[in-house]
């Protein structure tokens, strides 16, 4: 696939953020899996983790699920380009997930590839992988930038054949990267 830029929805020069989205059409050779990745350089300066690369990568498999006679189709979720919390708190944020196909949906914090340069960005952050609830005390530098990175994952409610894999409850049939969501610790008079 060629580069594809996106449609800027959002931004701040102030915050040093932007936002956008991209609607593409690609008829694949075939049912996959094939796996696509949209990736660049930089986050803006951090104050944990590394400002360098982020990588957003997902896998598409069109064979028909055996429940429903159809291609599976990945769980979505949105996030706000930056979240501005009050240093001193206890902050619990919930990142909405759904799923169309009705499949249970969990959040986990992203590995590898699937962060690049922002894993584990969010010192003595918890996160409740049912919910997609992150709770930390906003006790981190004041005036500090953070990453979060996740990685949102549909799973099946009971057994399901997927071409000739089998997939239980427990194995995700798909994963979406969310990677842009920032914090921003500031003290109460500067919100």
């Amino acid at each position: 696939m060629n580069d594809i830029n996106y449609v800027c929805t959002g931004a701040s020069i102030e915050d040093l953020w932007e936002q956008g989205e991209r609607d593409f059409i690609y008829n694949f050779t075939g049912v996959g899996p094939f796996t696509v990745s949209y990736s660049g350089c930089c986050w803006i300066s951090l104050n944990y983790g590394s400002s360098s690369s982020w990588n957003i990568e997902t896998t598409v498999y069109l064979a028909s699920r055996s429940d429903i006679n159809r291609p599976n189709s990945s769980p979505i979720t949105a996030g706000q380009p930056m979240y501005i919390v009050r240093y001193g708190t206890r902050v619990v944020l919930t990142i909405p997930m759904v799923d169309s196909d009705g499949d249970t949906v969990r959040c986990r914090w992203a590995t590898g590839n699937e962060c690049v340069s922002v894993c584990n960005s969010l010192p003595l952050a918890t996160l409740d992988s049912d919910t997609c609830t992150i709770t930390f005390n906003a006790t981190h530098t004041l005036n500090g930038m953070y990453a979060v990175a996740l990685s949102i994952e549909d799973f099946p409610k009971t057994n399901i054949i997927i071409g000739s894999k089998l997939y239980t409850p427990n194995d995700p049939i798909s994963i979406v990267p969310l990677q842009a969501s920032k914090m921003k610790i500031l003290r109460e008079y500067d919100i």
